[in-house]
């Protein structure tokens, strides 16, 4: 058309969900409406159906783009949840418009998690003695409590592969003088934990790839309560 160039965009391909999968659909439209707190999740299906969902706070810079390109993208997460996310994330039912101010992002921001740990951001579980505890004393007495059981002493390595913001560390080689190593894949935790070694007093140093040998020996595991629900199924019926 007068001498311009334009690029065919072929029609989105049309999704058409089952009773089942549009039964789904509502179910987790309904959950998000009520869930989202924090900043802005829009839902784009393939066929040009938008779900936009904000949070009570609406100041909040955060925006991610999901893309739903399978509608057993939903049947997934009702009947899996979190593992049912991963799962059609790697088949290709949902992808991410852009990842590095996508959903990936907001799960690893500082800010969000703060909201509902205590000072020593652990995720996993703490232990309590008695209902007058506050959160931070139940999660020190949880990390004193492992150190103990794994008997660390200034003569060990240890490699915490997922080791978070770094308070697990940080008491680890307060209370027992070893040598200690961190991996995370979250730049935000990293930041946090670079800040809160400082703090304590102890040195940072980076490490590389070269930490991940195998040829040393996995003792400790510390699991998110949560994660161990679909690991016990899995066990019971093997």
């Amino acid at each position: 058309m007068l001498n311009k160039s334009y690029d065919i965009i072929n029609n989105p391909k049309q999704m058409v969900p089952s009773l089942m999968e549009t039964g789904a659909r509502s179910y987790i439209v309904n959950f998000l409406q009520d869930y989202i707190a924090i900043g802005t999740l829009i839902l784009i299906e393939e066929r040009g159906i938008v779900f936009t969902f904000e949070g009570s706070k609406r100041k909040s810079p955060l925006k991610v783009y999901l893309k739903v390109h399978n509608p057993q993208f939903y049947w997934k997460i009702i009947t899996q949840a979190e593992l049912g996310f991963a799962d059609a994330y790697i088949k290709g039912d949902v992808s991410f418009t852009d990842k590095n101010e996508g959903l990936l992002n907001m799960l690893m921001s500082n800010e969000l998690f703060s909201l509902f740990m205590d000072d020593t951001m652990q995720y996993s579980c703490a232990i309590f003695k008695s209902k007058d505890d506050d959160l931070k004393t139940a999660q020190l007495r949880k990390i004193s409590s492992l150190i103990e059981k794994a008997r660390v002493n200034e003569n060990h390595e240890v490699l915490d592969i997922g080791c978070g913001w770094g308070r697990f560390g940080i008491e680890l080689v307060k209370q027992t003088g070893c040598k200690y190593t961190g991996i995370t894949l979250s730049k935000e935790q990293i930041k946090y934990a670079e800040s809160k070694v400082k703090e304590a007093g102890l040195q940072f140093f980076r490490c590389c790839e070269s930490a991940l040998k195998d040829d040393g020996i996995f003792v400790l595991q510390v699991c998110q309560f949560h994660y161990m629900l679909p690991y016990q199924k899995q066990q019971n019926t093997t």
